[in-house]
């Protein structure tokens, strides 16, 4: 496995080095037109990062094929390939590497809405969908708090 992580881990960073041109080219076809468009973007106007860094989703192996460098190593090289994109990944502080891989995975085919020259937050960690809560100390922790039961 790796051999195969070492291959993944260039085609990252290929997609880095080329995120000004794949940027230029999805802002092209998709301006904004109104202040409307940027308040309230139309779900066909994103683009998925699948799309957007041309990393097929299943070039990405489960986490269970993976041991804890691998991991380590695809979850920074995730939020680096997001961050050169002008998209920034919020996790929960202090989040388990295997769980923000899985989180990096699941977001793979949803749709982001970058905007070039600009920063943006993009949340990872919806805890009232989350299907890793069972697995993370972090929710763990708050669920024994009373902090994610509804009022």
């Amino acid at each position: 496995m790796k051999r195969y992580v070492e291959q993944l881990l260039e085609d990252i960073e290929a997609a880095q080095n080329s995120c000004y041109e794949t940027l230029a080219l999805w802002a092209g076809r998709n301006e904004v037109t109104s202040i409307e468009d940027m308040m309230d973007p139309d779900a066909e106007g994103g683009i998925t990062p699948e799309e957007l860094f041309g990393i097929d989703l299943l070039a990405l192996p489960p986490d269970s094929y993976l041991d804890e460098e691998e991991l380590w190593e695809l979850s920074l090289a995730f939020s680096q390939l997001w961050r050169a994109h002008g998209l920034y990944p919020v996790f929960t502080r202090h989040l388990p590497k295997r769980i923000k891989y899985n989180l990096f995975r699941d977001y793979w085919q949803q749709p982001v809405y970058p905007s070039p020259g600009d920063k943006v937050d993009v949340e990872m960690c919806d805890h009232e969908v989350c299907s890793y809560c069972d697995l993370c100390p972090v929710c763990k922790s708050q669920n024994s708090m009373g902090l994610n039961q509804i009022a």
